[in-house]
């Protein structure tokens, strides 16, 4: 009998070409996988998630913090995001 959790937890046979092609989008899966060559497995992933005891608030905050904390913001219009990118610059690469 097929069930959900079976999908997540059954490694899924992905040969090495198409693993190559669209890695991103496996990782993405975040489901084990097992790689296979001229149906010969030749490697396994299994995905591991980060534990470093942040919540989802405090990634965002982090991100913020190394993109230079500007607002890209749904409401800004393009003069704005333009004030904000000279300020950065000027910061940076003073005139």
């Amino acid at each position: 009998m097929y069930t959900a959790v079976m999908d997540l937890t059954q490694a899924q046979l992905v040969s090495i070409t198409d693993f190559r092609r669209n890695a991103g989008a496996y990782i993405r899966m975040a489901k084990p996988l097992r790689i296979i060559k001229d149906s010969q497995e030749i490697g396994t992933y299994t995905p591991s998630f980060p534990t470093n005891g942040l919540t989802a608030y405090e990634r965002v905050k982090k991100v913020q913090e190394l993109a230079g904390k500007l607002n890209l913001g749904i409401g800004l219009t393009a003069d704005q995001m333009n004030e904000d990118y000279d300020k950065m610059y000027d910061e940076m690469l003073p005139r």
